[in-house]
């Protein structure tokens, strides 16, 4: 067992539980559920995709809604005096705000997957310092 192998072993005993090694040393803090072996494992490169595909998520919906209130607001006043037509006023106005509240909810996630990738690599990159000052 190499100098690094043990290092790995050290900063993640469950993953070596009951005579586990599947845990791959060149990934020092790939973050793991507990449980040990065979439980699922993030990487940097995987929260930057998930993030890419969180902001793609999030300017698709805004690019596909971006009108719709006008719409509405157009059908409401081609019925004006109907009941409808406050139903359809009503629908837009909640339409937006839905719309919005999404958007944002999904842009939050967007920034705090890309944050938490820069954190793990950061986290990474001290630990890789760390060890080659201690001789490693």
């Amino acid at each position: 067992m190499d100098e690094m192998e043990r290092i790995h072993r050290a900063l993640n005993p469950s993953l070596y539980a009951n005579g586990a090694a599947e845990a791959s040393p060149s990934r020092l803090l790939s973050a793991t559920a507990p449980g040990g072996a065979g439980a699922v494992k993030v990487t940097p490169d995987q929260l930057d995709t998930a993030a890419k595909a969180v902001d793609s998520t999030a300017e698709s919906l805004k690019r596909n809604t971006n009108g719709s209130r006008d719409q509405i607001t157009a059908a409401a006043k081609g019925i004006d005096g109907w009941e409808t037509a406050r139903a359809l006023g009503y629908l837009g106005e909640t339409w937006e705000h839905q719309v919005d509240s999404l958007f944002k909810a999904l842009m939050q996630g967007f920034s705090n997957l890309e944050q938490v990738a820069r954190n793990y690599r950061q986290a990474e990159e001290r630990v890789k310092k760390q060890i080659k000052q201690a001789g490693g």
